[in-house]
């Protein structure tokens, strides 16, 4: 349970931050409003099938009776929906990706909140991408063995290796067409 010192810190820091996105003349390195937007794994997922990406078959679901066409039988990535960090006491906890099926996602506690079940892609290539401006700059996230199964977060940070990356001419192209 939170003091009303802290509950008064998390609301007024939320609130200086909602406020900052009135200030949309501004030159933003992390504009606020793009950034609370692309913490929603929905909004991620929209943006890049609009863009023309490939995405994985999707559903954000809390129901565990919910009809899952092409995700039945097979591994699944389950997801929050959103950034998840829980303070309890002087420990926080952070949501990672879990791998499972969804028979693993029928119990009581599935019920409670919402969560991105997506068909698993293995293997995978974990990029991460920096745009400032017209720059692009793209790097690979990997061990000694290559891609990472499952969250790459999960790994000890002296195993992974970040190896530059060339993206293909057409998909640094996309990023025209992100809204901000």
């Amino acid at each position: 349970m939170l003091t009303v010192e802290e509950q008064l810190d998390r609301s007024q820091w939320s609130a200086a931050m909602r406020g900052l996105m009135l200030f949309d003349e501004a030159r933003w390195f992390n504009d606020p409003a793009a950034t609370y937007r692309a913490e929603s794994k929905p909004y991620q997922l929209r943006v890049a099938y609009k863009l023309g990406f490939d995405v994985p078959e999707s559903l954000v679901t809390n129901d565990k009776t919910a009809d899952v066409p092409g995700l039945l039988g097979q591994k699944l990535a389950i997801k929050s929906v959103d950034t998840v960090l829980l303070s309890e006491g002087s420990r926080q906890h952070f949501g990672y990706t879990i791998l499972t099926d969804w028979s693993d996602c029928i119990d009581m506690d599935f019920q409670a909140v919402p969560v991105t079940c997506q068909a698993l892609l293995s293997p995978k290539l974990d990029l991460r991408v920096t745009l400032i401006g017209e720059h692009v700059w793209c790097s690979t996230v990997e061990t000694d063995e290559g891609g990472v199964e499952g969250d790459w977060r999960l790994r000890p940070k002296a195993e992974l290796i970040y190896k530059e990356h060339q993206l293909p001419a057409e998909i640094e192209r996309k990023r025209v067409g992100v809204p901000t």
